[in-house]
């Protein structure tokens, strides 16, 4: 029986339940970029994607929530800290080093909210939760994208893919469809 590479354990923190990962491998260890001991993964998806990338021999460094990027948000002018779900850095089939951050979202919370047909308290309630946090991300992801033209990372999101939902798709932040402004286009 060979060494198990991983530990993991789930417990719930606030309202929503985290994967803890512990690197074991020595070789994981060497690719991770932050405390090993300590690898706190939100949803299936990032421990799904985390494990697919910190097993791949391709991939040179990760790191989750490690990248912090300043925002602004622009509804009431604070400050705020986006932590990246992940980055690392690739070498790929042309032995060029790729360095990539990526957020793991639901395909929905990447696209505008639908006005509710029906104009009930709750339904109005909703809309407006679902646009001010619409706005926030929004804000994150100008922020990022400008940050990685910066630091020369490229940018993606991972999320279902709308045609299979049984399957993940990692998406370039352009093809999206992100309404964007304000872009400095740095690099």
């Amino acid at each position: 029986m060979t060494k198990p590479e991983l530990q993991t354990a789930s417990r719930k923190r606030g309202r929503y339940k985290q994967c803890f990962v512990k690197l074991i491998s020595e070789d994981m260890k060497a690719k991770y970029r932050g405390d090993p001991n300590n690898i706190c993964l939100r949803s299936s998806w990032e421990k799904d994607f985390f494990f697919a990338i910190i097993k791949n021999d391709a991939v040179l460094e990760v790191g989750s929530e490690e990248v912090v990027i300043p925002y602004v948000l622009r509804t009431d002018g604070t400050r705020h800290r986006y932590f990246m779900d992940f980055h690392f850095k690739i070498k790929n089939r042309k032995n060029e080093i790729k360095r990539y951050v990526v957020e793991v979202k639901p395909y929905k919370q990447t696209q505008p909210p639908v006005k509710p047909k029906r104009k009930t308290k709750k339904s109005v309630l909703n809309y407006r939760k679902a646009v001010q946090t619409y706005v926030k991300n929004i804000c994150k992801w100008e922020a990022t994208i400008n940050w990685c033209y910066q630091y020369g990372y490229e940018f993606r999101f991972l999320t279902e893919n709308p045609m299979d939902r049984n399957k993940y798709k990692l998406w370039k932040w352009e093809d999206i469809g992100l309404p964007v402004k304000n872009m400095r286009l740095l690099g």
